[in-house]
């Protein structure tokens, strides 16, 4: 796929403006209602998307339960970002989100977490990892 390289820089566009509005709605009917409502309509249109171009929902049996509720992390997430955004703002919010990726993910490949590529830290990494603190501190600043 072409967009591979910019499709995060993309996704990150839609994370800083989703967490703006999802905020928004946050402060006009409260935290956790505004959380239903926007997986209810994150829902909808999937389903939307899903009969026009004819997809199935399938479940697959040889899949255990559990990595089935990813999605159960998104609830928190969004949760969290509604509360922690109306307190210290966008910026702050989302940087120190991002120092948190960061370290869960190098961790996650340390390990090689569910047969995930297994990418070994290493101290050529620790410069990253504190610069992404330090942009934090900065923002903070």
């Amino acid at each position: 796929m072409k967009l591979t390289k910019t499709t995060p820089l993309i996704s990150g566009f839609l994370i800083a403006l989703m967490v703006s509005v999802n905020t928004t709605l946050s402060k006009i009917i409260g935290e956790t209602y505004s959380v239903f409502i926007i997986h209810l309509t994150g829902l909808t249109i999937l389903l939307a998307l899903s009969v026009l171009r004819k997809n199935r929902v399938r479940f697959y049996r040889d899949i255990p339960l559990w990595i089935y509720f990813g999605g159960g992390l998104g609830i928190f997430i969004v949760l969290f970002n509604n509360i922690t955004i109306q307190k210290v703002g966008v910026s702050l919010a989302l940087s120190l989100g991002i120092a948190g990726q960061i370290i869960t993910s190098v961790l996650l490949e340390h390990i090689g977490f569910l047969d995930s590529v297994q990418n070994k830290f290493s101290l050529a990494k620790l410069p990253g990892v504190i610069l992404i603190f330090l942009g934090s501190i900065i923002i903070i600043l």
